[in-house]
């Protein structure tokens, strides 16, 4: 995978040393009420799937299709922000999005949602990445607002 560039950082040492933050998100450990609630979900929806279809496998299947889908709400994911763009880790994925990938930034009641395009259409957040902030809301917001726009983050 080729390296993003440095910008307008000359070297590898003024890279290293430019702002940066690093937090790990896991929603079914910070969440305790709404992670039970999410976990019952997925054993009614397979129990509804299994006594609808009249097989357990069936509902067994539907419940692990959820899961699959909810990946990033029941394992850990750490995010990365700095010079190079946002890094996602978790143990399903790795991504790494470039600032120049970045052209829109919604902010949403519990993180920010990067968006490539600055077209308003409804399926917009489909295509963006969601970063939950965590503790961090103040310090994500001043090094996205450094790295895209060099200044303030617009409301």
């Amino acid at each position: 995978m080729p390296e993003t560039s440095l910008g307008s950082y000359g070297n590898r040492s003024e890279a290293q040393s430019a702002p940066r933050l690093r937090w790990t998100v896991w929603p079914l450990v910070d969440r305790p009420l709404v992670s039970l609630g999410v976990v019952a979900l997925m054993a009614a929806l397979g129990w509804g799937v299994a006594v609808g279809s009249g097989g357990w496998y069936w509902g067994v299947l539907a419940a692990m299709a959820l899961a699959l889908s909810l990946w990033r709400y029941l394992l850990p994911v750490t995010f990365d922000v700095g010079i190079r763009g946002l890094r996602q880790d978790s143990l399903l994925q790795q991504a790494r999005t470039s600032w120049s990938d970045i052209r829109a930034v919604r902010r949403c009641r519990g993180g920010l949602l990067m968006l490539p395009g600055t077209d308003d259409r409804p399926l917009d957040a489909m295509r963006g990445l969601f970063v939950p902030w965590g503790p961090h809301r103040a310090e994500l917001l001043q090094l996205v607002a450094l790295y895209l726009t060099g200044g303030e983050l617009e409301d």
